[in-house]
């Protein structure tokens, strides 16, 4: 599936689960027997660990649909680059979508704490460190601004630091999209293709 194809199944699932008419959440394990063999996902999603973002769910998609990545602010490290990389070469997934989403843990933590304690919270701080670089470059920005300049960041880092995947955008073979969850009314809405 080409990576337009791929944005408008998110776009149509996403509007199902909207309008509470989802059709891929009641197949239970019967499911499953078509995806022992092998997996054919369309999508890599990297989105929050919040409990409240479940992307198969406000996606409406099936089991086998989403490769999804999940860690608190959606933040791009080695082993997200290296399971998307994944993804696009072995998978060949074509789109990739950074998920951000309303009232974000992460970013507010990272907003009401500029500093960490090094000796303590050094797993922490690297999870903060993008997010305070976002911050850093744009003080006077809202949460939600934040959250959304942050997954815009996240794009960028992932293309600037995986050659597999960067190779693939210069060639149109895969693309990579931002996206905002509005938990309060269930939309989703992206940012335009960029590459």
């Amino acid at each position: 599936m080409n990576y337009k194809n791929a944005l408008k199944k998110l776009k149509k699932g996403n509007k199902r689960f909207v309008d509470s008419t989802q059709i891929n959440h009641d197949h239970g394990i019967t499911l499953n027997e078509t995806l022992v063999a092998s997996q054919k996902p369309f999508s890599v999603i990297l989105t929050c660990s919040d409990s409240r973002v479940g992307p198969g769910e406000i996606f409406d998609a099936k089991l086998g649909d989403l490769f999804i990545i999940k860690n608190a602010g959606n933040i791009v490290s080695k082993s997200v680059l290296a399971t998307m990389e994944y993804a696009v070469a072995k998978l060949n997934v074509k789109l990739i979508v950074v998920l951000s989403h309303q009232n974000c843990g992460a970013v507010k933590y990272a907003k009401k704490h500029p500093e960490t304690n090094l000796e303590k919270d050094k797993n922490l701080d690297f999870l903060l460190h993008q997010i305070r670089y976002v911050l850093a470059n744009n003080v006077t920005l809202t949460t939600r601004k934040i959250t959304k300049a942050n997954a815009d960041h996240s794009a960028e880092l992932i293309v600037e630091n995986s050659i597999i995947i960067a190779d693939k955008v210069k060639k149109g073979d895969v693309k990579i999209v931002t996206g905002f969850y509005k938990i309060a009314t269930g939309k989703v809405s992206f940012n335009k293709l960029k590459n």
